[in-house]
């Protein structure tokens, strides 16, 4: 395995590391052509990755044969604002077709995986609209539709939280026999930032990807209860947009939003690279 540092992009203002394997690349079950891998980086934190994630995950796809580069978007980490007045969101694009281009001309590659979190996941699923090199999108924490039943869920989750005696007391008062008694202040999981298209429309995109070939997989954490807290979530608020059921969607809530321990960061990267073997050799 080889790393280098590389300045890219039209400006040159983008800088990533490219991770190439000591084996020959790998090349997708479906044909002949290459395979690279973009490893966005997640809101405000560079390249690396929330407690090195990236770099890890890039090491051990190149253990499969993938090269990859983990880059910095316009104005994050140790890359420079573009010398434009681009709206962000479409940078970022313009950014990650950038990170595509390098992969293409130092590694022949013509299909692309991306793995993000976050406003990386979303980033990645925006990319991938508008690209059609990319073949796989794995999204960590993308956009979450909660369901009826997620308010329920929550509620239920956060009365396991109290005591047996708190939560009878708080019952009392709710059917007015006593005083209301304050619950602890529940662990209210943060939304990150992002900003939700109206579902339809998400549906609608999903499903271009989808009949275009592309393999989607999406993971969501235990970090943000009040948007996705159950397994069938994903399912149950799709329903009514035949096609979506073929994405591969995991609920982990024993994984914490930036993988803060060991054990999460060897779960997430298991989980990634079983999904890229399969794009690999279809296994």
């Amino acid at each position: 395995m080889n790393e280098t540092t590389v300045v890219f992009g039209e400006h040159k203002h983008l800088l990533g590391t490219l991770t190439q394997p000591d084996s020959p690349i790998a090349t997708p079950s479906h044909g002949s052509s290459k395979i690279g891998c973009v490893l966005m980086c997640a809101g405000v934190i560079h390249r690396i990755g929330p407690h090195r994630i990236n770099v890890k995950l890039a090491r051990a796809l190149a253990d499969l044969g993938l090269p990859s580069v983990r880059m910095d978007l316009a104005a994050v980490g140790d890359s420079r604002p573009p010398p434009t007045d681009t709206a962000y969101d479409e940078q970022a694009v313009t950014d990650l077709r950038a990170g595509i281009d390098l992969l293409e001309q130092k590694f022949q590659v013509t299909h692309v995986l991306m793995a993000g979190l976050c406003s990386g996941a979303v980033y990645g699923f925006m990319t991938a609209l508008n690209d059609e090199r990319v073949s796989g999108l794995y999204m960590i924490d993308g956009y979450a539709y909660p369901t009826p039943r997620t308010k329920r869920e929550r509620y239920l989750q956060r009365a396991r939280q109290l005591s047996p005696s708190d939560l009878a007391r708080s019952l009392r008062a709710r059917i007015g026999r006593s005083e209301a008694v304050s619950a602890p202040p529940a662990q209210a999981a943060p939304d990150y930032g992002l900003s939700h298209p109206p579902i339809d429309e998400t549906a609608g995109r999903l499903n271009r990807l989808l009949d275009r070939g592309v393999n989607i997989a999406q993971l969501f954490s235990g970090s943000i209860l009040q948007h996705y807290n159950y397994d069938a979530q994903f399912a149950e608020a799709f329903d009514a947009y035949p096609g979506i059921e073929r994405i591969q969607s995991e609920y982990a809530p024993h994984i914490d939003h930036t993988m803060t321990s060991i054990a999460a960061q060897r779960e997430m990267i298991a989980r990634i690279t079983a999904w890229a073997s399969v794009m690999v050799d279809g296994n």
